[in-house]
């Protein structure tokens, strides 16, 4: 018995030790200051597709966008802002332009094709404006928590794939109301919690044009309980430094999937919701506080 016990733990030791996780998109420095190794592993090859909702708040309506992108290596982007690793909390920082979004499509891997519930085949076209895979559909096409296929016809850099059933959809969330100031911070409000999963909010500054950050932007992101509300603490915005920004909240449903050994790649099912964002108002020095509840300029 305990011959077959050692055993076991030595097969499972041995495929955890040749298992090869998938890179995660949330862990990258995007600042442009990641040391420099010589020694280091060549960079990797990856793609990330997506199937999005996309709601701008207070409409009632949305779209729907697929994008696709392959790309040489998977060590110069970041798809989306840095989220740290423990839920309800915020972090933030300065990236260089361009580092987070998604990188111009590079790699020839032939036509990039949905299948939605129905049957219908939709296939994504080259954008010359961004170099990123599109294709515009309704939002009668994104449905929620199913379970989409994406064909991959092949080319010179990756074969033809079926990455059957493998893109899902969360289910729908919204903003509830505008996020608002108040004493103890940003609170945030938003239809369609689930309770078992986590919603990002993320929010990109304006470029920065003077100083020692110019040609960088501000970033902040939280990592949050997806229980429909939040407040964000007045000084995590400190790390946008005062500046306007672009502000979003998003659920998503990843996989990851594996090409090759060393060509990685993530589809991704998101829905997500813009709304305006205001910097802070300057509390001053007295009790009339520009955050008091009472004061209609706080909103």
């Amino acid at each position: 018995m305990t011959q077959r016990l050692l055993l076991l733990l030595l097969t499972l030791s041995l495929l955890a030790a040749c298992r090869q996780p998938a890179p995660d998109p949330f862990d990258r420095d995007p600042s442009g200051d990641d040391d420099d190794d010589d020694d280091a592993a060549p960079p990797e090859p990856g793609a990330w597709i997506e199937f999005r909702r996309i709601n701008v708040h207070p409409s009632p309506t949305a779209s729907a966008l697929a994008l696709a992108t392959w790309f040489e290596s998977s060590d110069e982007f970041l798809p989306r802002v840095p989220m740290p690793k423990v839920l309800d909390t915020c972090h933030g920082g300065v990236a260089l332009d361009g580092a987070i979004g998604l990188p111009e499509s590079t790699l020839d891997a032939g036509v990039t094709t949905l299948l939605l519930v129905d049957g219908t085949e939709v296939a994504l076209d080259e954008q010359d404006d961004d170099g990123v895979w599109q294709a515009e559909l309704s939002t009668e096409d994104w449905e929620p928590t199913q379970e989409y296929t994406v064909l991959v016809g092949g080319g010179e850099h990756v074969e033809a794939q079926n990455l059957a059933g493998q893109l899902g959809t969360p289910d729908v969330m919204v903003l509830d109301e505008t996020p608002e100031w108040s004493e103890d911070g940003l609170v945030l409000e938003w239809y369609g919690a689930n309770f078992n999963g986590e919603v990002y909010g993320t929010w990109i500054s304006d470029l920065v044009t003077e100083g020692e950050d110019a040609g960088s932007r501000y970033w902040l992101g939280c990592r949050l309980d997806d229980d429909g509300e939040h407040v964000i603490d007045l000084d995590e915005f400190d790390a946008l430094q005062g500046m306007e920004a672009h502000f979003e909240l998003a659920r998503l449903r990843t996989v990851d999937f594996q090409i090759e050994p060393d060509f990685f790649g993530s589809v991704v099912g998101s829905t997500v919701t813009i709304a305006e964002y205001v910097p802070p108002p300057s509390t001053g020095d007295d009790d009339d506080s520009a955050l008091d509840d009472d004061d209609d300029s706080a909103r």
